[in-house]
């Protein structure tokens, strides 16, 4: 998965495998990680059910946000953050565009 935190307040991001018999911190990130997303995966070994718990905690203030993306589990080995795909390809708008629309790869962010 991918995530983001950023801001002077930011807190803490953890991320737990919960079975029934135990729980195991996988992740745990504090404080402003820079204005970008950040890709991470684990491996598990489990063969048990179990339940991934993502924690996020408050920091000094409100100047602070964490954000998740593209959050998977598969079977099998991990396999590193996807490849880039070709950022000059634009999706073919098939209605005609409103005041309401929003194109966040382009920096229109509704405002």
């Amino acid at each position: 998965f991918w995530y983001h935190m950023y801001g002077r307040d930011e807190g803490t991001l953890q991320l737990y495998q919960v079975d029934p018999a135990r729980s195991v911190a996988l992740m745990n990130v504090t404080g402003n990680q820079g204005n970008l997303w950040h890709y991470w995966e684990t491996s598990t070994n489990s063969t048990t059910y179990f339940q991934l718990t993502f924690e996020g905690t408050l920091g000094n203030g409100y100047q602070g946000d964490i954000g998740l993306d593209d959050i998977s589990v598969v079977n099998g080995p991990c396999t590193g953050p996807p490849q880039p795909t070709d950022s000059s390809v634009t999706a073919q708008v098939t209605y005609q565009p409103t005041q309401y629309d929003c194109n966040f790869d382009q920096g229109n962010f509704c405002t």
